[in-house]
């Protein structure tokens, strides 16, 4: 059950089911915790050391002769040995270190025309606090296809400069194509364009979107305390202007907002700073006619994977880098729930149990004001 992940008290309830103890004979939780960690620490590398990560890391280095799903690590810098390089996590020499899998990469081997980029940084998922890079790309359904993932010691420009310089090189050395991306989404974050533009925007016609509920969001937060019927004034603006199918729609449906915000002097100063950033700057392209039609115009895609990581993988609790490292190394899903296996997954193994898997359906619980799962 450590394996699995499962909490120290989900374990316990599973002793009581499946081996028909009483209470009475059951052990106490701390005993569980204290079992469970140990567990933890000695077999499923649970720890924080930089020797043992270092070597985890160079085990399962890229070396082209692995299988389709068989994941493996890497990084941009390399030692004076030519081996994985991850650094001390300062801010002098910053760690980093990517896993992915030669079928994840292969998902961008179409035309650039078919998918959009997206890059995101989620959180709490190691216990050292260190950020996670989740890089993928949607299709015309909307559907989420991760390329890689990295744990970062931090998110500056040189970060995101290193980890895009790393799934480049490597999406080479699978494909031998160049890594052609059309269009990127993002946020309104100097770092992240930046990087975005250096990288990928060489000897690509590489076109930045934003997300539009990052934009939302930011807008949000500036005119409160505004009355309501002046709060409902720039919603409805934003929303129109968002919803412009042509650039000339746009500019017309522009002046007409802009000139209904300037007719209540209590959003002069809203009005200067939303043409300040989200019509004059750089992070000007968040209208659906920037976006190819049926594509995300928001972030949804990759942040719904990351809650799903959350939710269903780490179960909402945090991991040392090693075992976080570990489990996304060894644990990879050939295929989907519902979709249709390739031909190519395998002969039968005995050694090998193909599990399919249903979400159970979550009930409300008054007393803990929480919802769980329905395991009547």
């Amino acid at each position: 059950m450590a394996d699995q992940g499962l909490k120290p008290a989900r374990i316990r309830r599973g002793l009581l089911c499946n081996f028909e103890l009483c209470t009475s004979s059951l052990p106490s939780l701390k005993v569980v915790q204290r079992f469970v960690n140990n567990y933890k620490f000695a077999q499923l590398s649970g720890n924080d050391y930089r020797d043992d990560l270092r070597n985890m890391v160079r085990e399962s280095t890229f070396t082209g002769h692995e299988q389709e799903f068989d994941a493996f690590t890497f990084t941009w810098r390399t030692d004076t040995e030519d081996r994985p390089y991850l650094g001390k996590g300062s801010d002098v020499d910053p760690f980093l270190v990517g896993v992915t899998t030669k079928a994840l990469l292969r998902k961008a081997d179409c035309e650039p025309v078919t998918f959009v980029l997206h890059i995101d940084v989620t959180f709490k998922l190691t216990q050292v606090d260190y950020p996670v890079f989740v890089v993928g790309i949607s299709d015309r359904v909307r559907g989420f296809h991760l390329l890689a993932i990295f744990i970062s010691s931090q998110r500056k420009e040189k970060h995101f400069v290193e980890e895009l310089l790393a799934l480049r090189k490597v999406y080479t050395c699978v494909t031998g194509k160049h890594f052609e991306v059309r269009y990127a989404m993002g946020v309104a974050a100097d770092a992240q364009y930046n990087a975005v533009q250096r990288v990928l925007g060489v000897n690509n016609n590489l076109t930045i979107l934003m997300c539009f509920y990052h934009v939302a969001a930011k807008v949000h937060e500036k005119p409160k305390g505004l009355q309501p019927a002046l709060y409902a004034t720039v919603a409805r603006g934003l929303n129109d202007l968002h919803y412009a199918t042509t650039e000339a729609q746009f500019n017309i449906t522009q002046e007409r907002v802009l000139d209904d915000w300037s007719l209540h002097p209590g959003l002069a100063s809203f009005k200067a700073y939303f043409a300040r950033v989200w019509l004059s700057s750089r992070f000007c392209r968040w209208q659906i006619f920037h976006t190819p039609p049926a594509f995300a115009t928001i972030n949804n895609p990759v942040e719904s994977f990351n809650g799903a990581i959350k939710r269903d993988y780490t179960l909402r609790s945090r991991m040392k880098i090693i075992q976080s490292v570990c489990r996304r190394t060894h644990s990879n899903r050939h295929v989907l729930l519902n979709e249709a296996p390739a031909d190519d997954v395998g002969a039968a193994s005995a050694e090998a149990v193909n599990v399919v898997s249903r979400r159970v359906t979550r009930i409300y619980d008054p007393e803990t004001k929480r919802s769980r799962e329905d395991l009547a």
